[in-house]
């Protein structure tokens, strides 16, 4: 059967997903839903299945990760070690950078807010905490970005997801509050990746929910760390490492996404775009969400990973100017083509929350 692409009653060619996008189920015609083989809409126990399976490879290929290596340290790890420096009474931006008690090439860069999150995680080991995390991470996204279909699937094996699952990092909890709008409550975990969340959202429920948690994890974390602000940003400061993709090589062709400036998933790449972020493969995950088809997802997985394996012959060549040529490499097979995918969609959609609010604004002002 030939793959035919999901359609929305009202906008052929897109079918936002349920939460970030939408605060209702999408309407859907009587169409494929994804994959080439079924035209049925995925039943709760299907996605209960498939999102188990996920959850339990990505955690297999964390156990084999500390298998390898006991001694590895993931994104997590660190702000683990931090939750339990401030039960401790500890100041962990003290203690975490090189030649510190936690060895570690850079300084700390997550707010504190990450380490009141993580304090449940703080009864395992390091290597626990790691796999709890990206197993349940997993989980969460893989139920949630089937609701409707089973078109986003390929995201799983790109390299931008299994970037995430070695590092051990939030990101993917984050790309499942695109579909699970209460998940929206960690985004202060990771502000750079959940403000691009709340900049493509259509969902009330998910800025209710970021607020909460952003109020809730801030007045924890100043309860614990009151100074912790401070450090903070003096880490970032000189971190010349992160930066906003944007002002990249290339970068500034982002901003052709505003063409399409009333569908929500162009707010989420281009905020993406321009808050500052480390250069590394897994904070293009949310990115691939934009899929609208199983086509599209799979061009998508297929191009961001193909930039990963040339950013690791680029490495290994180690040319002048090695970290220009990686940006390059990273927006063209990152940014460039969501970009490309947004603009073939017409200029329709649900507005983001905030942008709905400031044209009501607008309306209400000249009456």
């Amino acid at each position: 059967m030939a793959i035919q692409e999901r359609v929305l009653n009202v906008d052929p060619g897109w079918q936002a997903p349920a939460g970030a996008f939408d605060e209702q189920p999408a309407a859907v015609g009587n169409t494929n839903h994804g994959f080439p083989w079924t035209r049925e809409k995925p039943t709760r126990k299907q996605r209960l299945i498939v999102a188990g399976f996920l959850a339990l490879l990505a955690g297999i290929i964390v156990f084999g990760d500390f298998e390898r290596d006991p001694s590895r340290q993931t994104d997590f790890g660190q702000v683990r070690f931090g939750a339990q420096a401030i039960l401790e009474g500890r100041n962990p931006y003290d203690l975490v950078g090189p030649g510190l008690e936690y060895e570690h090439e850079y300084p700390l860069f997550y707010p504190a807010t990450t380490f009141v999150a993580a304090l449940p995680f703080t009864v395992l080991s390091a290597r626990n905490a790691a796999i709890a995390l990206v197993t349940l991470s997993t989980f969460l996204l893989g139920y949630g970005m089937t609701r409707e279909s089973w078109h986003l699937l390929p995201l799983f094996p790109s390299a931008a997801f299994i970037d995430s699952v070695h590092a051990a990092q939030w990101t993917i909890l984050l790309t499942a509050a695109l579909f699970l709008p209460w998940l929206a409550f960690f985004v202060a975990v990771k502000p750079q990746s959940g403000g691009a969340v709340l900049a493509g959202t259509s969902s009330r429920t998910a800025w209710i929910a970021a607020l909460s948690g952003a109020l809730v994890l801030t007045a924890s974390s100043l309860v614990w760390l009151p100074h912790w602000p401070i450090d903070w940003l003096a880490r970032i400061r000189v971190a010349d490492h992160i930066r906003a993709p944007i002002t990249g090589p290339l970068g500034p062709l982002v901003v052709f996404v505003l063409l399409r400036w009333r569908r929500p998933e162009a707010w989420l790449v281009l905020a993406s775009a321009c808050l500052p972020q480390t250069f590394m493969w897994y904070s293009s995950l949310m990115l691939l969400a934009i899929a609208a088809t199983y086509r599209e997802a799979c061009v998508l997985s297929l191009l961001s990973t193909a930039g990963f394996a040339l950013t690791l012959l680029v490495i290994e060549k180690n040319p002048p100017n090695v970290r220009t040529v990686m940006w390059a490499v990273f927006i063209c097979s990152t940014y460039i083509p969501v970009v490309v995918a947004i603009l073939r969609r017409p200029n329709v959609g649900s507005h983001p929350v905030w942008l709905e609010a400031c044209l009501r604004f607008r309306q209400g002002s000249r009456i």
